[in-house]
């Protein structure tokens, strides 16, 4: 599919998740891939803000806090930035191990 579109590693997203009937929960940060929680899957973010969006600043700036989201929860993903994809390089059991003399 030539228009498929992919989240990619360092890509800047907004996620909206269902807090209770009055408000969502609202966080932003980087993409930095996929994790398997249990039986479900989750989005590992790293974010620079906490709950309440008060920064969270140590003695060298802005402090970085992972957060794993639970795919299953999530009602939005907002993608400020799409960050280009990597080129990955190939694993040795990819590289072709044909002999040729």
């Amino acid at each position: 599919m030539k228009d498929e579109l992919r989240l990619t590693e360092g890509s800047r997203l907004r996620i909206t998740l269902l807090e209770n009937a009055d408000r969502p929960l609202v966080m932003e940060g980087l993409f930095r891939g996929y994790m398997r929680v249990g039986d479900d899957y989750a989005l590992h973010l790293e974010i620079e803000e906490e709950r309440d969006g008060e920064k969270m600043v140590g003695k060298r700036g802005k402090k970085k806090i992972i957060r794993l989201i639970p795919v299953s929860g999530i009602q939005f993903i907002d993608i400020l930035r799409l960050a280009p994809e990597k080129k990955k390089a190939k694993k040795k059991s990819e590289i072709d191990d044909t002999l040729y003399s």
